[in-house]
């Protein structure tokens, strides 16, 4: 399996795993989103595995997101 696609199923993967914790809170994108004060849209990116807004990957922290799901993998650059 290449590279790409590997990291393409552990973003996959880790959306699923913070959409739970999400759900166990009685927590939504919007709702988070809207008592920190950032967009759904920002919330979502970090879901999707895109950017890293400290203030959501914080929020997410609190609710019992483990740091390993909140952060994509990396493609390593060829030397």
């Amino acid at each position: 399996m290449r590279q790409a696609t590997r990291d393409r199923l552990t973003r996959l993967n880790n959306k699923r795993r913070i959409q739970e914790y999400l759900d166990i809170a009685g927590e939504t994108q919007a709702s988070l989103a809207a008592k920190i004060g950032v967009s759904p849209q920002l919330v979502n990116s970090i879901l999707n595995g895109r950017g890293g807004n400290r203030r959501v990957i914080a929020a997410l922290q609190l609710i019992g997101v483990p740091e390993k799901f909140l952060f994509a993998p990396r493609r390593q650059e060829a030397a």
